[in-house]
């Protein structure tokens, strides 16, 4: 498990050289940084595990181009059969994707007053990621990741389009369905935000390699992160739940019975 995650979000080539010689304390505490950055991404992703597909749902025209981030799950490379070879490769376009996103957002760290400037080529860098992955799939292979992006979005894949002409939803129910997916969405986005905040907050240690500073100051922030999650979670779900259910009463019965269909076999998300 740890050596998947390494490869695919792996640490950027300028700092690959680093490693088989002691590092300065501005290069250990950047270092660091990212150590702890991508460790918070990692709880984030526990705080509100639809979060990010919330998010992929209100950025792309289908369900397979939003799935593509769900390659990243064990579970879907199972339902979808992906090889050993096609795993590798989706490796390499998410750690390259992963070193652009980095490097942009240091960059962005320091033009915040420019956001813009970054976004495009951020968007740029999540089309090349998903076109490249969606290329190594076989046609089967990306019939099953819709049916397995629909069962892991839920009755929120109504606001893709392909969904949408597929269950024939009238303009009115998508106008609707859109706005109680972004009372959710805003919601998960709000309270992450916050808690993000919280842990930028923490004073970082003067010396980065000062061992009792370093365990001082991850342990701060796996306390603060663990407050967040646990203030965060029932406030997200009630509210995701409410969403869903009034979502899933703008549909007719014949809606309903197409939307079924669509999810295809149950996937075993586990």
């Amino acid at each position: 498990r740890r050596s998947r995650r390494q490869g695919m979000f792996r640490c950027p080539p300028k700092f690959s050289g680093l490693m088989n010689r002691r590092p300065s304390s501005n290069v250990q505490l950047c270092r660091i940084k990212i150590m702890i950055f991508r460790r918070f991404l990692i709880f984030l992703a526990l705080l509100s595990i639809s979060m990010v597909s919330l998010a992929q749902l209100n950025r792309y025209e289908t369900i397979p181009e939003a799935s593509v981030f769900l390659l990243g799950e064990s579970w879907v490379q199972r339902e979808l059969k992906v090889s050993p070879a096609q795993l590798k490769m989706i490796q390499k376009h998410f750690g390259d994707y992963a070193n652009v996103a980095m490097d942009l957002q240091t960059k962005y760290r320091k033009d915040r007053a420019h956001k813009e400037k970054y976004n495009v080529p951020l968007k740029a860098a999540q089309k090349k990621l998903i076109a490249a992955c969606l290329k190594l799939l076989s046609v089967p292979q990306r019939a099953r990741l819709m049916e397995c992006g629909i069962q892991k979005y839920g009755i929120f894949s109504l606001i893709s389009p392909d969904v949408a002409r597929a269950i024939a939803l009238t303009p009115e129910q998508s106008k609707m369905a859109k706005k109680y997916y972004l009372t959710s969405y805003n919601t998960m986005d709000t309270l992450s935000k916050e808690t993000a905040a919280r842990v930028r907050a923490i004073p970082q240690p003067k010396d980065p390699n000062d061992k009792k500073q370093m365990e001082a100051y991850k342990a701060k922030v796996n306390q603060v992160a663990k407050a967040g999650r646990d203030s965060d979670v029932p406030k997200m779900q009630a509210v995701q739940a409410a969403m869903e259910k009034k979502t899933l009463a703008l549909l007719t019965n014949a809606q309903l019975t197409a939307f079924e269909k669509l999810k295809g076999k149950p996937a075993n998300m586990k």
